[in-house]
């Protein structure tokens, strides 16, 4: 290890386990066949310091040299890193998780800062108390996105076990510049064994402060492959705020694949697509949700109004032509042809309406409807050719 600042230059090497004396003044004890040299050099003058084991014989050395080690110690551990493990299970051991917290407050480097935290997690079994102060600590004084991700990654085992210290996680890592290093963060959290049931949210709403859409949809569609879902709302919002339509039909096709989807949430998504910009990427995500979940009185209105919203007729007639394969209800019907009526281009029209000349449920009550919206098109060509399918279809 060297560093150098204003002509001031520190060298150090060392090879074994070593441990120092509790106020940082001594080499306390170093591994068989270990040692440490320093060599620092300022304004042209050299001193070198050069400790190894001899077996247990002691050497003694002048009160200059002590000195001297006394005063630069202190930096070197601190700087460094060197015999962390040791120091933090000493300062542990001593003065409990606050001692180490404090040492950690004197510590210079985000790396070394992460090594002791790290060390800590290790040795110690902290509270949701303790866990919450050790979090707040790091967020405060390692400046490094990617520093802090490793220290809180090494946290999440007990930090996803409490209310707070999750909390604690998730603001923790709200603060980063990083979206990548964010996203790593909340994806270690979501997939910790044992996770307190406020994690969804918490990981859900900070992925939604997230300016990369890419990382944003990876955390979303992490929480949903965890199964952690929940009422929707925070996921809803999250996809809401992107501008990218694809990463936006990325989550909710996901979303509408899964098994068992509550009302609340097949309407949610729906919802939410409606404010896709893009109407293929819209399209895309009804048309895989007519496939996974089809459309019933609980999620009609939701899915027509996604669609009406589309400004593609082609796009349209993608989503009905799916719709037709599931062999709707009349109600459905109803609005299939209603939507239908709405369309602009007569050629789209009356592609929908020839798909469902031969559907099942077109009855007395529904047959007006489709009428309707086979009147509405303006190409005599496309209205009769319309017209003489139906007309054809009732006369076998």
């Amino acid at each position: 290890m060297n560093w150098s600042n204003n002509g001031e230059r520190m060298e150090v090497r060392a090879s074994g386990s070593i441990a120092f004396t509790d106020d940082l003044s001594d080499v306390k004890s170093l591994a068989d066949g270990g040692y440490l040299t320093l060599r620092h050099t300022i304004d042209g003058v050299v001193r070198s310091i050069e400790i190894r084991s001899a077996g247990g014989s002691a050497r003694p050395w002048d009160d200059e040299a002590r000195r001297w080690l006394a005063a630069e110690l202190p930096k070197l551990v601190r700087r460094s890193g060197l015999g962390a493990e040791g120091r933090t299970r000493q300062i542990f051991s001593a003065k409990g998780v606050d001692g180490v917290l404090d040492e950690i407050k004197l510590l210079e480097g985000d790396w070394v800062r992460r090594v002791y935290f790290g060390e800590l997690f290790k040795v110690a079994r902290l509270d949701s108390a303790a866990m919450t102060r050790a979090l707040t600590l790091a967020a405060s004084s390692i400046r490094s996105d990617y520093e802090l991700a490793e220290t809180l990654r090494a946290s999440a085992p007990v930090a996803a076990r409490s209310d707070a210290s999750a909390k604690a996680y998730v603001d923790s890592a709200g603060g980063m510049k990083s979206d990548y290093e964010h996203r790593r963060v909340l994806v270690t959290l979501l997939q910790t064994d044992g996770a307190v049931g406020t994690i969804n949210d918490l990981v859900l709403e900070s992925a939604g402060s997230m300016r990369s859409d890419y990382e944003k949809s990876e955390t979303l569609r992490a929480a949903l492959a965890s199964g952690r879902i929940g009422r929707g709302d925070a996921l809803f919002a999250a996809v809401s705020r992107m501008t990218s339509g694809y990463e936006q039909q990325r989550v909710l096709t996901d979303l509408g694949a899964r098994p068992s989807l509550s009302s609340e949430l097949r309407r949610g998504l729906l919802t939410t697509a409606a404010g896709i910009s893009s109407a293929y990427d819209r399209a895309t995500v009804l048309i895989a949700f007519v496939k996974a979940q089809g459309i019933d009185q609980t999620t009609s209105d939701a899915f027509f109004g996604a669609v009406n919203t589309l400004g593609s007729d082609y796009e349209k007639r993608r989503v009905l032509a799916e719709l037709a394969r599931t062999h709707p209800g009349r109600d459905i019907l109803r609005g299939t042809f209603e939507a239908v009526g709405a369309m602009r281009s007569d050629y789209d029209r009356a592609e929908v309406l020839l798909i469902f000349v031969h559907a099942p449920g077109i009855d007395s009550t529904v047959r007006q409807a489709f009428v309707n919206a086979a009147q509405s098109i303006r190409s005599s060509y496309d209205q009769n050719r319309v017209l003489a399918a139906l007309a054809k279809s009732e006369s076998r």
